[in-house]
C-alpha cells in the first residue's frame, strides 16, 4: 500500500517564503516637505484628515494653527498646564489635555474666509457694512 503525502496550503507558503529570494522587500522613499519652526518647545502635534490645517501646541500655552503650507493661520493662547492634543478629522473641534489633573477642554473653531468682491456687481450702498453673495450660476 502506498502512503501518500499531502502539503497544506500554510507548509506550502512557508516553505516558499524560505526558498524565495528578498525580491519582495519594500522600500520608503522619503522627503522633507516643510520645516515649521515655533518660537517655544513643541508639546502636541495633529492634523486635520484633509491635510488643509496642522495644530501645534507648544510650552507656554500657545496653540498654533498652519495651513498646508506651514504658514501660520492664528495663535489661541490656552492654559500653559495644557500638555495633550487632539482634534475632530476637520479641525473645527479641538480637545486640549492636563496629565497632571486630569482635565480636557473642547475649543470650538470657526474659520473666517475673506473674499475680495471689489468690482463686482452690488444694489445698495457700496460701503454698506454687510455684504450678501449669492452664487446663482452653478451647473
Amino acid at each position: 500500500m502506498r502512503k501518500r503525502t499531502i502539503f497544506s496550503p500554510i507548509l506550502l507558503i512557508l516553505l516558499a517564503a524560505t526558498i524565495l529570494p528578498d525580491s519582495a522587500a519594500a522600500e520608503v522613499d522619503w522627503q522633507t516637505r516643510e520645516t515649521i519652526t515655533t518660537a517655544k518647545a513643541p508639546l502636541a502635534i495633529q492634523v486635520t484628515a484633509d491635510g488643509k490645517r496642522t495644530f501645534i501646541l507648544t510650552a507656554g500655552g500657545n496653540l498654533e494653527i498652519y495651513d498646508s503650507n506651514a504658514r501660520i493661520i492664528d495663535t489661541i493662547k490656552v492654559d500653559p498646564a495644557m500638555n495633550l492634543l487632539s482634534t475632530d478629522g476637520a479641525g473645527n473641534r479641538v480637545f486640549l489635555g492636563n496629565a497632571q489633573n486630569s482635565s480636557v477642554h473642547e475649543i470650538m473653531i470657526e474659520y473666517i474666509a475673506e473674499f475680495d468682491y471689489e468690482g463686482s456687481p452690488y444694489l445698495g450702498k457700496s460701503q454698506a457694512p454687510v455684504v450678501l453673495a449669492v452664487f446663482s450660476d452653478f451647473e
